[in-house]
């Protein structure tokens, strides 16, 4: 794997977005250099994106999706190259809520990152989609006029991300997932909510950057053990060799050591432990 393949590249912060600052230089051409998964939206507001195993869709207020230019321009857009680096499967049918506890319990941090696509049969999903702006009122504005679709029983994908709060000046907070339906002419949009069935699930998050987290945490930790950073245990007297060990420091180690195992558990049960381009 690249280097390069781990990184999120993000064309514009999305509170330039939200202010209502719908039109941008950045072209399709562009986003697929720097990833092949993700979401987003195009100039003058017009649908969601959708981007998929490297395809592009545009998917507008009508309820269609359609090709998409090189040439063609987004004011907004989120996207990495995808891989996965654990594999879940949903074995019962789950709603939104359900779902969203489900990506909470594979989250092993809310302040990082993370892609997530998920693919499966939805008993019932209501999305939404924006309309093409000719005017540039702000988002929350547009948002009042978005046309709503429901749909049942579909077979489709969830594309999107998790974003930490302290980030929401850059990328949109929280799950932010769009759909795309397995139909060429499938709709896309933010989801109101999911209903899903049981069905094999593909790779569902992809873990950006958890082993730097582990390994700035264990080395954080391991610094602290040796400068003996208060409050110590074993202050005074040794106990079996050991004497005047920082509690944070030992805290952290193990948090660390129990991450990476986590890290290594998902890689190998996901099978691209030795994955190569």
């Amino acid at each position: 794997m690249r280097a390069q393949d781990s990184l999120l590249y993000i064309s514009a912060p999305v509170n330039a977005l939200v202010e209502g600052l719908y039109r941008e230089d950045t072209t399709i051409a562009d986003i697929l250099a720097r990833g092949d998964f993700g979401i987003g939206t195009f100039n003058d507001l017009d649908g969601e994106m959708v981007v998929l195993d490297g395809v592009v869709y545009q998917l507008r207020s009508d309820g269609i999706a359609y090709a998409v230019t090189p040439e063609t321009r987004t004011p907004f857009a989120c996207v990495t190259f995808f891989h996965p680096y654990s594999e879940e499967e949903i074995d019962q049918p789950l709603d939104y809520p359900g779902l969203l506890a489900l990506f909470d319990r594979l989250l092993p941090s809310k302040n990082m990152l993370y892609a997530l696509r998920l693919q499966g049969l939805f008993d019932y999903v209501r999305t939404r989609s924006v309309p093409r702006q000719d005017a540039y009122r702000p988002l929350v504005e547009v948002a009042r006029e978005q046309p709503e679709f429901e749909f049942e029983r579909i077979e489709g994908t969830l594309v999107g991300y998790w974003t930490p709060n302290f980030m929401q000046s850059v990328a949109v907070p929280g799950y932010h997932l769009h759909t795309r339906r397995a139909e060429k002419s499938g709709i896309a949009g933010t989801k109101f909510d999911v209903h899903l069935d049981h069905r094999g699930l593909e790779p569902s998050v992809n873990r950006l950057v958890l082993g730097m987290l582990a390994s700035a945490l264990f080395l954080g930790s391991s610094l602290m053990l040796s400068q003996k950073v208060p409050p110590l245990l074993f202050p005074k007297n040794e106990f079996f060799g050991l004497h005047q060990l920082s509690v944070l420091g030992l805290s952290g180690c193990i948090v660390a050591i129990l991450l990476g195992l986590r890290l290594l558990w998902a890689i190998g049960r996901s099978g691209h432990l030795d994955r190569k381009e």
